[in-house]
């Protein structure tokens, strides 16, 4: 591997790796992190779904797993982050200042595994469907951030019409083996067709919202701007969505993860 960034870390493999073989490697798929990995105990881990959903609930890994309420699936993904071949982008325009540490990706960010898991679509139904004016999944990762001065926690949201055509997993294997840590162990979203960015690691958390997620990570982090418009320009998001000192589920799970002893 390619180690780009110390912390956060980041790494790819060189182009030669990267495409010696149609599927990639555990060891040799690239990695993009945003902050520290976080350490949780997969016996205390549980999903919570929650927000327009009819009825709430608390999912651990063994009810996740339990085919009698899930079937599961294995599909084979490719996922690749929008910041591939940076190092030619920062060459021409090395940004305007403000951006996270960003890794001088190569073209190796991108990768193809063999995930297992279930579909969100049937956790969806599991828990009585969505209320009206649902139409978002958000989605919370135990990884956090530092930018500005504050302490901010991974959420991004996935359209309903997204998990309802089963292109949303949540993912406990790869290439049949238990999920690395460094990939998200124990459960990670596998989102299909988009950037790598909506496959949150870590998962402890899903809420159905009404309008996509305005968490700092989607609504200011990972946009595309045409020239004319450029990244000052765009419209003010809400400050205290995504702060990890604003959410107490968030803050307690980090907790609960800073004390497990078990993890992979």
């Amino acid at each position: 591997m390619l180690h780009l960034l110390q912390f956060p870390y980041n790494g790819e493999p060189p182009k030669s790796l990267a495409t010696q073989k149609p599927i990639t490697p555990n060891n040799l798929h690239f990695v993009r992190n945003h902050g520290g990995i976080p350490d949780i105990d997969p016996e205390a881990f549980d999903l919570k779904l929650d927000g327009l959903v009819n009825d709430p609930k608390k999912l651990t890994l063994a009810d996740l797993k339990n085919e009698s309420l899930f079937p599961r699936v294995s599909k084979l993904v490719s996922i690749q982050c929008s910041g591939t071949r940076r190092i030619e982008q920062i060459a021409e325009y090395a940004g305007e200042g403000d951006e996270m540490i960003n890794a001088p990706w190569a073209e190796g960010a991108i990768g193809t595994a063999k995930w297992t898991g279930v579909s969100l679509k049937k956790v969806i139904k599991y828990c009585g469907g969505l209320k009206e004016g649902g139409k978002h999944l958000e989605l919370y990762g135990a990884e956090t951030y530092f930018k500005g001065g504050e302490c901010m926690n991974y959420l991004v949201s996935v359209p309903w019409s997204k998990v309802k055509a089963n292109e949303v997993l949540l993912a406990w294997e790869m290439n049949d083996e238990p999920l690395p840590k460094i990939h998200g162990f124990p459960l990670r979203a596998v989102v299909m067709g988009y950037i790598g960015a909506r496959s949150v690691k870590w998962l402890y958390r899903i809420k159905a919202i009404s309008t996509p997620s305005r968490a700092p990570v989607q609504s200011r982090e990972y946009l595309y701007f045409q020239h004319q418009v450029g990244k000052h320009n765009q419209l003010p998001t809400s400050e205290s969505h995504g702060r990890l000192s604003r959410d107490k589920d968030i803050a307690n799970f980090v907790q609960r993860a800073s004390r497990s002893k078990k993890c992979r």
